[in-house]
């Protein structure tokens, strides 16, 4: 999924972001997120009646879940969800403002009027630090002054909280990575 973020825009979500780790408060309130929610017809005590699913990630576990209502909004299942499911554009917005406030990372972003695109899942393998459990999302900077030359690649697991929250930084010299 890629979306271009002006730099106001990326400066006003870092200033936000700031503020709501600071606060304590980034992220969904509980650790769960809802990524997406639909309505469809679910099966309650073997009778089948429309009802709503949603897929939240749950950060704490670092684990996708479906829940499961009935009509009447009442949770009546919940079980696992897909192994690593599309990010929502919530994430994607998180993970951006997240490399913005990085203080190198948004100095680079401000010199070069750059903009960013990103919320491609990166998956590795244990004891990597995308490994299982994580939620790492790739951003990725763009130049605007020459040419659209990449200027970086940050990855952000937002099961983590502020700049620790960035596992990997890679920088590229004219387009080539360093």
């Amino acid at each position: 999924m890629i979306t271009r973020h002006p730099v106001r825009l990326l400066v006003a979500g870092a200033v936000a972001l700031a503020a709501a780790i600071g606060s304590g408060m980034a992220g969904a309130a509980d650790g769960v997120r809802v990524l997406r929610a639909w309505d469809e017809d679910v099966e309650i005590d073997g009778h089948a009646t429309r009802g709503r699913v949603e897929l939240v990630f749950d950060y704490e576990q670092g684990l996708a879940f479906e829940q499961i209502y009935d009509g009447n909004g009442q949770l009546v299942d919940r079980r696992p969800g897909p192994r690593i499911p599309t990010p929502s554009r919530e994430e994607i917005d998180e993970a951006i403002a997240v490399v913005s406030a990085d203080p190198a990372m948004g100095a680079i972003i401000e010199a070069h009027k750059a903009y960013v695109d990103g919320g491609f899942i990166l998956d590795e393998s244990a004891g990597k630090p995308c490994g299982p459990r994580s939620r790492c999302l790739q951003i990725f900077a763009f130049r605007t002054d020459a040419g659209e030359v990449p200027l970086f690649r940050a990855v952000v697991d937002l099961t983590k909280n502020g700049t620790s929250s960035i596992v990997h930084r890679d920088s590229w010299d004219q387009g080539v990575p360093r």
